[in-house]
């Protein structure tokens, strides 16, 4: 019985294709968290991340091509992100990561860059053609926001910056953005 229940919530918690935490168990958790007073003073990463030229890939091979490469870019955020961190799908080829402990401007740029290199290495077997680049957008806590959606709606805001001036890259949320 124990176990059913613990299957359940797992399930309920998680991203059926990618095994992710979802977007409603992202909210809940980093919700939680901002909301402990212990950790209001630590700098936390919001990282809102698109993959680039995603649907083209989906119209050129098919959504099984397009399913293989998100469980592969799910693959890459686990490797790379810390056990700590809480990596989600949020829909389609929309991905966050909220870093707890997120340390230096340098420090999270650095790990964004490790996980976008490592989707650019990605590949399905039999489409060489393929070269998948990421958009990311960082807002921190607390400075851009202290709860999930001023965080989220920052680095969103931070994303959008980096789609329209060029993509492939990652862009901190800066209050000029609106």
């Amino acid at each position: 019985q124990k176990n059913i229940e613990l299957s359940i919530k797992r399930n309920s918690e998680r991203d059926s294709l990618t095994d992710l935490y979802n977007r409603k168990a992202a909210m809940n958790l980093i919700s939680e968290y901002l909301r402990d007073p212990e950790n209001s003073s630590k700098r936390g990463a919001f990282i809102s991340i698109d993959l680039d030229c995603f649907k083209n890939i989906n119209d050129k091979y098919g959504h099984m091509v397009g399913d293989e490469l998100l469980n592969k870019v799910s693959i890459s955020f686990r490797t790379v992100f810390d056990g700590s961190d809480i990596v989600a799908r949020m829909g389609g080829d929309e991905f966050i990561v909220f870093m707890k402990n997120a340390g230096k401007r340098v420090d999270i740029l650095a790990k964004a860059l490790e996980a976008s290199r490592s989707i650019s290495k990605l590949s399905i077997e039999d489409k060489k053609d393929i070269c998948i680049t990421t958009s990311m957008g960082i807002a921190l806590s607390p400075i851009h926001g202290s709860s999930f959606e001023e965080l989220y709606r920052n680095s969103d805001k931070a994303l959008y910056h980096a789609k329209r001036t060029g993509k492939d890259r990652c862009v901190f949320y800066d209050e000029g953005m609106g």
